[in-house]
């Protein structure tokens, strides 16, 4: 007894040091472990050439160089318009919903899981031609820039860097709901009709269904939208 009562004090103690070391190492960061700086995320200067001008109505026009540089203004040009879903499309496209939102936004992560689309990322992201990735890494980057200069509006630290392969996560997640399987699946999640646990198995996944109310068809609610705007002078970025 003696001896497991030093024990636990000496585990304690390791565990009261560890935490002041992580708070001497990232406090003065203003970062927690896996969280990005995002004064980090502003790209070198000169990276990307690119205007946005807005006309009376508030529609973006944007002016690149390359292709690069258009996705890159395109992106700024909607988080400027609606920040706060494009964040949730990213969130959803990682599976990460339930995170940030609770137990009610489990069926849009286990939508993404029974996709596999994370393994299929991973396995060919490299495959897609330089130029395409191009455009996918320097819309990424936009949203980056625009978190960097609007850290209030971010919704979670480590959501960010935005990468590539989330926007091409998104576009993967969005091609089946377009075809109505979003509601498919959705059917597995309502309540079975005697109120008890119902068992359902999809290839390699198997999930308790029971008092999950929110159907995957949400992921409806989070596709980009345009966000009306107060009508203004053109202006030039």
């Amino acid at each position: 007894m003696k001896y497991k009562k030093i024990g636990n004090i000496v585990g304690l103690g390791l565990g009261i040091l560890l935490l002041l070391t992580a708070v001497i190492i990232f406090y003065p960061q203003n970062v927690w472990p896996f969280a990005a700086n995002l004064d980090d995320l502003i790209p070198p200067e000169g990276q990307y050439n690119v205007r946005i001008l807005r006309d009376e109505w508030g529609v973006p026009h944007i002016f690149g160089q390359t292709d690069a540089d258009a996705a890159y203004g395109l992106a700024y040009a909607n988080a400027e318009d609606d920040f706060g879903t494009i964040q949730d499309t990213v969130l959803a496209s990682r599976g990460m919903l339930g995170q940030v939102y609770g137990r009610d936004s489990a069926p849009i992560d286990y939508f993404v899981h029974l996709l596999r689309i994370w393994d299929d990322i991973d396995a060919q992201y490299e495959t897609i031609p330089p130029e395409t990735r191009a455009v996918l890494e320097a819309y990424a980057a936009g949203l980056n820039h625009y978190a960097a200069r609007h850290p209030d509006e971010v919704a979670t630290p480590d959501l960010f860097p935005i990468t590539g392969q989330d926007i091409t996560a998104g576009f993967m997640l969005k091609v089946p709901v377009f075809f109505g399987l979003d509601s498919a699946v959705g059917e597995l999640f309502e309540p079975p009709e005697d109120g008890g646990d119902q068992r359902s198995e999809i290839g390699d996944f198997s999930i308790a269904i029971a008092n999950l109310q929110s159907p995957i068809s949400n992921l409806r609610s989070l596709r980009l939208q345009r966000f009306r705007r107060q009508p203004r002078p053109l202006r030039q970025r």
